[in-house]
Order: C-alpha cells, then sequence, then structure tokens
C-alpha cells in the first residue's frame, strides 16, 4: 500500500477546524437555540457558514489543480466520484440500516417496509432533494432530520461539472473563464440581495445558495490561476486579511458578507499555504475533515435523542465522537479509494 502523503501546508488543519465549525453552529440550532450562538448575536453571521464558504474555496484551488494533474476527462470524473461517493454512501446506508433500526419508534418490521426508509437512502447517496427524514426518527428532538449537512455536497459536485469547461477551452482561455463564471455568480448574488422578491421565496432560496457558493468555488479557482500575486506575500497577506475582516465585523457586520468575498478566500489560502509544524493533523491522523463533516449531524441527533440538552456537553461530545466518526471513515473507507484512485492514475 501506498504511504500517505506529506502535507507540508496547513490545509488539513484548516479542513478540519471548518468542520468543526459546523458543528459549533448545529449545536445551538438542533437545540432549537439558533439566536443564541455567540458569533450571530454579535455579527449576524454563523459558524457554519464560515465553514461552509471556506470549503468552497478550498475546494476551488483544489480542484482546478486536479483539473491540471488530469491527463484526460474520464480521469477527473472518476477522482471526483471516488473522493465524494464512497463516504456518502457509507454514512447514508449506517443512517438508514444502523442508526435507523436502533433509534426509530416504530417497529422494525413497518420501519424496513416503509417505502419513506428507501427514498431517504436513494435521495441522498444520489443527492437529491428530499425531506431528510426517517419513519420514526428523532420526533422528540427540536428538530428531525437525519443529516442536514449533505445538502451542501450538491453544491459541490455541481461546481465540479462546472470545471468541465476547463477541459474543452484551450489553457491560455482559463483565466477569462474562471472570471466570467466568478462574474456572474456574484452578479446573481447581487440581484438577489437588490431585488428579493424578484423570484418565489422557494426558488431564491436555491438560487442564493448556488450563486454564493459558486462565488466562493471560484475565488478558489482564480487564486490557483493567479498563484504569483499572492503566493510570494502570504505572511503578510493572513494578518492584514484578518484585521480588515474583523474590523468589518466590529465596525460594520451589515457589510461582512460582501467583505468577505473578497477578503475571505485570501485569509484561508493564504493561512492554508503556509506551514506551521504543530499544526501538522493531517500527517498524523490523516484528513478526517469531510467524515467529521458528514457524520457530524446524525452523531449530534442521536447525542439529542439520549438526554444531552445541554449546548456546552452536546458540543463537547459532538466535536470528539465527530473526530473519531471522521478518523474511522477516512481511514477504513475514503482511504482505500483514495490509494485505489491513485494506483490505477
Amino acid at each position: 500500500m501506498q504511504q500517505q502523503t506529506v502535507h507540508r501546508n496547513n490545509f488539513d488543519f484548516l479542513r478540519l477546524l471548518l468542520s468543526s465549525f459546523v458543528i459549533i453552529s448545529h449545536s445551538y440550532a438542533l437545540l432549537g437555540m439558533e439566536d443564541q450562538e455567540p458569533l450571530k448575536r454579535l455579527t449576524g453571521m454563523v459558524f457554519s457558514g464560515i465553514g461552509v464558504s471556506g470549503f468552497f474555496v478550498l475546494s476551488g484551488m483544489l480542484i482546478y489543480q486536479s483539473v491540471v494533474n488530469s491527463q484526460s476527462v474520464g480521469i477527473f470524473i472518476r477522482k471526483r466520484l471516488l473522493r465524494i461517493f464512497p463516504g456518502l454512501a457509507a454514512v447514508v446506508l449506517l443512517s438508514t440500516f444502523v442508526l435507523g433500526l436502533l433509534v426509530t419508534d416504530l417497529p422494525l418490521g413497518a420501519y424496513l417496509r416503509d417505502t419513506a426508509t428507501y427514498k431517504y437512502l436513494l435521495k441522498n447517496i444520489f443527492l437529491i432533494p428530499s425531506d431528510n427524514l426517517l419513519p420514526g426518527m428523532f420526533r422528540n428532538n427540536p428538530r428531525p432530520e437525519i443529516n442536514g449537512s449533505l445538502w451542501t455536497l450538491r453544491y459541490e459536485v455541481l461546481c465540479y461539472v462546472g470545471m468541465l469547461l476547463f477541459f474543452v477551452i484551450p489553457k491560455r482561455l482559463h483565466k477569462a473563464g474562471a472570471l466570467l463564471i466568478y462574474g456572474l455568480a456574484l452578479s446573481g448574488m447581487l440581484l438577489l440581495t437588490l431585488k428579493p422578491g424578484i423570484v418565489s421565496a422557494g426558488l431564491a432560496y436555491h438560487l442564493d445558495n448556488l450563486f454564493t457558493l459558486t462565488t466562493y468555488f471560484y475565488s478558489g479557482v482564480l487564486l490557483a490561476l493567479w498563484p504569483q500575486v499572492w503566493k510570494p506575500y502570504v505572511r503578510t497577506i493572513f494578518p492584514i486579511a484578518l484585521v480588515v475582516l474583523t474590523l468589518f465585523m466590529w465596525l460594520q457586520p451589515s457589510w461582512m458578507s460582501w467583505a468577505s468575498v473578497w477578503i475571505y478566500p485570501l485569509l484561508l489560502i493564504s493561512f492554508g499555504s503556509q506551514y506551521s509544524p504543530a499544526l501538522q493533523v493531517g500527517n498524523k491522523i490523516g484528513d478526517i475533515s469531510y467524515g467529521t463533516y458528514i457524520y457530524a449531524y446524525p452523531i449530534q441527533q442521536l447525542l439529542i435523542a439520549s438526554g444531552v440538552r445541554e449546548v456546552g456537553w452536546l458540543l463537547l461530545w459532538s466535536l470528539l465522537c465527530s473526530w473519531l466518526a471522521g478518523w474511522c471513515s477516512y481511514h477504513f473507507i475514503e482511504k482505500q479509494f483514495i490509494y485505489r484512485k491513485k494506483a490505477r492514475l
């Protein structure tokens, strides 16, 4: 078996930090205490928003690099499928046939005969929008959803599909293509902000997610396309970006969402591109961030159903259990397909 790649950067730590940010927000939201999240009370922002948008920035940079390093469209698609879907299929199957059988308040036969059980399974494995419910599950929790984190993967895959453009157009046009898509997504964000009633509320929700996450994704793509602009100056860019965002957060929080579109990607990439020996968690335990992210929500729901209703304890146990689940997911599932992918390429 191949040896795990040693990374001389902070990206593994950064991904784990971002996935943990999502757990912080969900610890409040799943107890029906969204408005009590400290960051939201101070700035109107939530940790989960910071985490998810950060994932898309990092993904944009790394996925463009994958495009450049892939010899064909088929190789690129195979790499993306093997990275996303084995872990996703595992968490959905475990949620349906292990957690479901243990927690449902229905008779087991009724649970297994219910068509809703299999609709949840198939829709979530294939990232089709669903009600995110399983029969008899978490009905006494403040919120009954099984896994409210998987929705972002749908937009992640859509961004991957968009990256196929860069196999079609000449490499000299990559910058222009990325700028065009970034500009269209940013314009969509602006249009929905200035004209909130231009489409129905339901469509506006999906379009806002699409435009916002695509904007952050292509921020990462653009940074990957122009490394000479920022890479030599990462030690200077990081503290400046941190100070500027902090000032916006405290002095003009209403402008924060727009300021972060330009400044937050620079903050993340400049920090991630540096090498801090103390932060090399990925080299020690593997990249457990994806598993942490996809398992955290059902783990938190299980903890709440078991009687953990104080936010501090829920956060503590959620982090510990989700990190452990992320470790298991990486070493027993994800890594097997990553190595298989490398062997074939």
